[in-house]
């Protein structure tokens, strides 16, 4: 019969009947985990997704002592990450994870305030966790789309995956998940209209989708959204209209930064007054400057003509008065530069006509023509 030998005395008895104990816990936990098996093996791979974060992240080095995430003395139990939330429950072995009947019901991944979040997508065979209440993943820098494959989380009652950088539009497939009562999405890189589909979650109680680019109205199939107590659509600078569902007395609205309550506009809205101001004052000032330079531009033109007009008009008068007529048909020149139109006309004096500005403060031209045969 084989057995261990233990030291008597100073520290070798006791860290050989540690070692002892403690490989005896762990042949019987691998040997009797209760976590039900599909849950176990998308645990497990949920695990090894996260496995760069567990000397980082405190809360996640329960993973790794224990293959049974529920734990071996009770198929009902819950380890959240405040311990100070535990309740009349026995501990799961890890922690952020609660059970019933050996099935996996929530999902605690958050990170406020920690050192390291969680980074890159979740593993997709997450999805397969159908007994799920709640999943919690805020605060993190997890990316990619939402997956429409968490419609599959039928049972879900709170959805949390604010403070994340997931991106694409709010899957239209969670239209399913009609037992849900509390949905935040804040934080994100979200963009798009929302799901008019949406109306089927007449359970929701708490919606928060602010800090991202939705855009347009909210569908009026949203007034279906009876359970509504707290609305959070703060800074999406593209939804614009009415609020079709009611708020109860007690309820919370917020909408800063948002077109809601007032018409959609050529524009759209704009995160902030300023921003809004702006854009009117360089509107008004380029119109000015157009308005200011087309003005001068017409003031030179008609300046211009009415020189040449006064100018030409006391040439003729000058010319008429001396009896010019004869001479300039016979012999024709420039009335500008004085000299022939005709290189060597034959037979044909030559006539020079200077034109000067004797007194510009009289606002008057003076022509003076001098004749030469």
């Amino acid at each position: 019969m084989g057995y261990v030998r233990l030291y008597r005395g100073g520290s070798w008895g006791t860290f050989g009947l540690f070692f002892y104990t403690f490989g005896l816990w762990r042949l019987a936990n691998v040997a009797h985990g209760i976590t039900a098996q599909p849950d176990l093996e998308v645990m497990k791979a949920l695990r090894e997704s996260l496995f760069p974060y567990n000397s980082t992240r405190a809360q996640l080095n329960s993973w790794w002592w224990s293959d049974d995430p529920c734990g071996t003395y009770s198929d009902q139990c819950c380890s959240p990450l405040d311990a100070k939330d535990i309740r009349d429950t026995r501990p799961c072995q890890w922690k952020g994870v609660c059970c019933i009947n050996a099935r996996i019901t929530a999902l605690d991944l958050s990170c406020a305030g920690c050192s390291n979040p969680i980074r890159g997508k979740l593993p997709t065979q997450l999805s397969q966790l159908d007994k799920l209440t709640s999943f919690n993943a805020s605060g993190n820098a997890l990316n990619g789309e939402l997956p429409s494959s968490w419609s599959l989380w039928r049972s879900l009652q709170v959805l949390d995956v604010s403070d994340n950088r997931f991106v694409g539009y709010l899957p239209d497939a969670w239209r399913d998940l009609t037992n849900m009562q509390t949905l935040s999405v804040g934080a994100n890189d979200l963009s798009g209209g929302l799901p008019s589909s949406w109306s089927s979650l007449t359970r929701m109680r708490v919606l928060v989708l602010a800090y991202n680019s939705f855009s347009g109205t909210i569908p009026s199939s949203w007034s279906a959204l009876y359970s509504l107590m707290y609305v959070d659509m703060r800074e999406n600078c593209g939804l614009c209209g009415g609020i079709p569902f009611s708020m109860p007395s007690r309820g919370v609205l917020l909408y800063e930064g948002t077109g809601l309550l007032s018409s959609c506009s050529l524009f759209g809205c704009t995160s902030s007054f300023l921003s809004s101001l702006i854009i009117g004052i360089s509107i008004v000032v380029s119109l000015i400057l157009i308005f200011i330079v087309a003005r001068i531009i017409w003031m030179r033109a008609a300046c211009c003509q009415r020189h040449r007009n006064s100018t030409v008009a006391a040439m003729n008068s000058y010319t008429q008065s001396m009896g010019m007529g004869q001479h300039m048909a016979a012999g024709p020149v420039n009335m500008i530069s004085g000299m022939p139109l005709f290189d060597e006309p034959p037979n044909v004096p030559l006539y020079v006509v200077v034109v000067e500005l004797e007194d510009a403060s009289k606002d008057a031209w003076h022509a003076e023509v001098a004749l030469r045969p």
